[in-house]
């Protein structure tokens, strides 16, 4: 899922290059949303997964933190279709500093594709 994500993100980034405002803010939260839809995919997928009962608490807490992210991203796309720039700056922002976290998580409990960045 991570080469998905990647993917997306090149789109993504390619979309920003483009020349019209309207399409780039539209094509952005269009990308966004896929992204924010891959990442729960992968979330099921990883929740129906057995877990070790000494890690099940931090597992727990890491799923939600990244569920939170994908609605975090949603809301995100929700900014670049209203094309409030000052809101999509603090949600990026905010994206930013959860990657960060939920990275972090992810290496603390071993799991070191889910700690890759996507911008990596």
């Amino acid at each position: 899922e991570l080469t998905k994500l990647r993917a997306l993100r090149e789109r993504l980034d390619a979309a920003g290059a483009a020349g019209d405002a309207r399409a780039v803010f539209s094509r952005s939260a269009a990308l966004l949303r896929e992204s924010a839809a891959v990442s729960r995919a992968t979330l099921d997928r990883i929740e129906a997964l057995e877990r070790p009962p000494k890690a099940e608490d931090e597992i727990a807490a890491w799923i939600a933190r990244s569920r939170r992210q994908a609605t975090l991203t949603d809301t995100l796309a929700d900014a670049y279709e209203a094309r409030d720039d000052a809101r999509v700056a603090q949600l990026t922002g905010r994206l930013d500093e959860g990657a960060a976290a939920a990275g972090e998580a992810a290496k603390r409990l071993g799991m070191r594709t889910c700690a890759e960045r996507v911008q990596e």
